[in-house]
């Protein structure tokens, strides 16, 4: 999930936003992917294109026991 987007910057002129969650990385699921993986798809990427499958506006819920 991105938790910020710079103004100006790679992420922020591909359209990304606070929020976006990326589900697939170089036609990759991110669903099992390490960080490691997924930093070592982007950085072998560096200069060309890229492409990623984003999720928007996901809410996400937890449910909390009440006190008595």
């Amino acid at each position: 999930m991105f938790k910020e987007v710079y103004p100006g910057k790679v992420a922020d002129k591909a359209g990304l936003k606070e929020g976006d969650v990326v589900i697939s990385l170089g036609g990759k699921s991110t669903r099992y992917m390490s960080m490691k993986e997924a930093a070592d798809i982007i950085t072998t990427k560096k200069g060309d294109t890229l492409s990623l499958k984003i999720k928007r506006d996901i809410v996400l819920w937890k449910k909390f026991k009440a006190k008595q």
